[in-house]
């Protein structure tokens, strides 16, 4: 999906990590994201690491996600889009 579209509107609920699984290819296509937070009731405008790193530092993301947790979320996220480039 992400190979073939020229950006990405996602809805996320803070918890599926399937949206964030396509937010993650989409950004390491190098392309835009808009997320709607629905917690928040807001939107996102999202397209490097370092935007989405924010977006999952915010309280009502409820995701487990270890990198998250970790000091420098932000390298463990750009680690794995390029691990998906790689393949």
């Amino acid at each position: 999906m992400a190979h073939e579209a020229k950006c990405g509107v996602m809805l996320w609920d803070g918890r599926s990590k399937g949206t964030l699984h396509n937010v993650l290819n989409l950004i390491g296509a190098g392309k835009k994201v808009l997320v709607y937070f629905s917690p928040e009731k807001a939107f996102y405008k999202l397209s490097t690491p370092r935007e989405l790193d924010s977006l999952l530092a915010r309280p009502a993301a409820q995701l487990s996600l270890h990198p998250r947790r970790q000091a420098g979320s932000a390298r463990c996220i750009e680690n794995y889009l390029s691990s998906q480039i790689s393949r």
